[in-house]
């Protein structure tokens, strides 16, 4: 079996990956897509959001909307983006 063909990164390799924060920042946007995602999905977490009062529960009824919380138009929840 021959080596292994290991890379070791110079300082200047090093130094463009500190200038370039794109992919972490990339990686970021998409993590927080996600987690904001998986939020509406189940209504806050860990713990779940303050339940909605009784007189929200009866405009949201009166207006045809008994879905998710923060989900009455979906404007707020599509725009969640990641570019």
């Amino acid at each position: 079996m021959g080596k292994p063909n290991l890379k070791i990164p110079s300082l200047a390799d090093k130094i463009k990956a500190v200038n370039n924060l794109t992919p972490l920042m990339q990686s970021l946007a998409e993590d927080l897509y996600f987690i904001v995602r998986k939020n509406f999905q189940q209504e806050g977490r860990p713990d779940h959001w303050t339940p909605l009062s009784t007189s929200t529960k009866v405009l949201r009824s009166i207006r045809g909307h008994d879905g998710k919380m923060l989900q009455s138009t979906g404007h707020l929840k599509k725009s969640n983006l990641t570019f």
